[in-house]
């Protein structure tokens, strides 16, 4: 079942940066986003989390793995040529706030959804 999980894993980790990588970059997503994977399984079930087809490490951890490594191994040409658009060599900061902005107004909506509940 790890096998597959750790295939898996890589897929959705080499994902984001598909279109815009080189087959060498998207070996080594692939190979870092299975080995977090199997790291953040195991904390999970470590912390007794139930999450029966792990979707959480496999899609959160890997998924956010996978998009940030796309400002670290982008190519400016294929990026301009996928997108359009010309980055400019700001790419890992744009990835970086890609990630960070949905993450904060999900906690807010959390956090405000828990609290009218709770009332």
């Amino acid at each position: 079942m790890q096998l597959c999980n750790g295939v898996l894993s890589g897929l959705v980790s080499v994902t984001p940066g598909c279109g815009v990588i080189d087959p060498w970059a998207g070996l080594i997503v692939a190979t870092l986003g299975a080995a977090l994977f199997l790291f953040l399984d195991h904390l999970m079930l470590k912390a007794l989390l139930d999450d029966v087809v792990a979707a959480v490490p496999m899609h959160l951890g890997c998924g956010v793995l996978g998009t940030l490594f796309v400002g670290l191994f982008a190519r400016e040409e294929y990026v301009t040529a996928f997108y359009g658009v010309h980055p400019g060599g700001k790419q890992i900061h744009l990835q970086k706030q890609c990630q960070v902005e949905p993450i904060l107004w999900y906690v807010q909506c959390y956090i405000f959804v828990l609290g009218t509940l709770r009332a």
